[in-house]
């Protein structure tokens, strides 16, 4: 299990996964763009891996790491998609925010036209 945890990091720590990660989840903005989201970067980021060992002449074959990159891309999937729904919400109350005085203050509007004049009316000319 130690063994597999340590796999585990260094794909976590990945930023070309977690970039292409990011690129997954805006486009499949839903808790199901989650998983759709690691599956798609497993799988590409698996033939990048491959691709690139050919290039060096290094020992690696597809799907050789896909178990930990999976679960990597998993959780970095579900951190980036809870900060954009954290963004995206910020915003929407912050668009909220700045409607509510406007709405207060027609709504709480006298039924006069003109403004209130305390004390004696000036005579009119």
């Amino acid at each position: 299990m130690e063994l597999f945890s340590v796999a585990v990091l260094p794909h976590l720590l990945d930023p070309v996964r977690a970039l292409v990660t990011f690129a997954c989840v805006v486009l499949w903005r839903s808790p199901w763009g989650i998983l759709i989201a690691a599956c798609i970067t497993a799988m590409v980021c698996e033939t990048i891996l491959t691709t690139a060992s050919h290039i060096d002449d290094f020992a690696y074959e597809w799907g050789d790491g896909i178990g930990p990159g999976l679960i990597a891309c998993l959780v970095q999937a579900a951190v980036l998609y809870l900060l954009l729904e954290l963004v995206c919400r910020r915003r929407e109350v912050g668009r909220m925010a700045r409607k509510i005085p406007f709405v207060l203050r027609e709504s709480a509007s006298s039924p006069h036209k003109e403004p209130l004049v305390f004390g004696r009316p000036e005579p009119e000319e």
